[in-house]
């Protein structure tokens, strides 16, 4: 058996074409044995992971509203509460657990007090998926082990290094490319400010693209905001669109290493 992978980057609403991958992975009977995401790369493989379709799993970013008052931070760093997301998550993973995923997954979060990514795979689910999520200075750190933790994809936005071990065959699907810009396009120290992470993001990720077996990365996906909610079905389809164009060629490449494998 060929074991496969497969490595989700975040990307805010741009993880939304993971799922529209997915959605093409599993119309033309393409499997996975095992997920690694950060950020909304996290969140979408373990709507997955634990048994959610890929259209189900598009209802949950659609079904979280990320900008009422109700999640507003007053007491800790960060314009929104994280926490204060817990309840729509645990209405999707009812158990909270890693342990009762239908295939395993190794999520990453980075320790702001050790200044260290780290990998997850057991115990409680939710609180590693709110912090792998929680991007800085929009929402607050999680607390994980009594240390300070957020977004995954400040220092690893492609987990692909817990698969390499495991998988025989690794899928990327990477949704945060960098495009030029007009410095007339900043306004705000905000966007100065995210635009910086962006650049060391994808400085870190990109020698590790080259490593999967087969990589997905949607055109079109860089012109959609992080947070641009009204953009979730725009991203949906175009990692389906994408996916479904690009399938011949990974199915080409599937058939030729499973052959390889067995030495048909």
């Amino acid at each position: 058996m060929l074991n496969t992978g497969l490595v989700l980057s975040g990307g805010g609403i741009k993880g939304m074409a993971h799922l529209g991958l997915i959605k093409a992975l599993r119309e033309h009977e393409i499997n996975f044995d095992c997920i690694a995401g950060s950020s909304a790369g996290a969140l979408t493989g373990a709507l997955i992971a634990a048994g959610h379709s890929p259209e189900e799993s598009l209802e949950f970013f659609k079904a979280t509203p990320l900008f009422s008052i109700y999640y507003y931070s007053t007491s800790k760093p960060g314009l929104l509460d994280s926490e204060k997301f817990r309840p729509i998550f645990e209405k999707y993973f009812p158990d909270d657990a890693f342990e009762v995923l239908h295939e395993p997954l190794f999520v990453t979060t980075t320790n702001l007090e050790i200044g260290d990514w780290e990998v997850h795979d057991s115990g409680p689910l939710i609180n590693v998926l709110l912090a792998s999520a929680s991007l800085p200075p929009v929402f607050s750190p999680m607390l994980i082990d009594g240390a300070m933790h957020a977004d995954g994809g400040i220092m690893n936005n492609f987990p692909l290094e817990p698969l390499q071990e495991r998988c025989d065959f690794l899928i990327g699907s990477y949704v945060h490319p960098i495009s030029p810009i007009k410095g007339s396009d900043v306004k705000s120290s905000m966007q100065v400010a995210m635009r910086a992470m962006d650049l060391s993001r994808f400085a870190i990720v990109q020698p590790k693209l080259a490593s999967c077996d087969f990589l997905f990365a949607p055109p079109g996906i860089e012109a959609i905001g992080m947070l641009d909610r009204k953009a979730i079905d725009k991203s949906f389809n175009l990692g389906y669109e994408n996916a479904c164009k690009e399938m011949p060629k990974l199915q080409k490449l599937f058939k030729k290493e499973w052959e390889a494998a067995f030495d048909y």
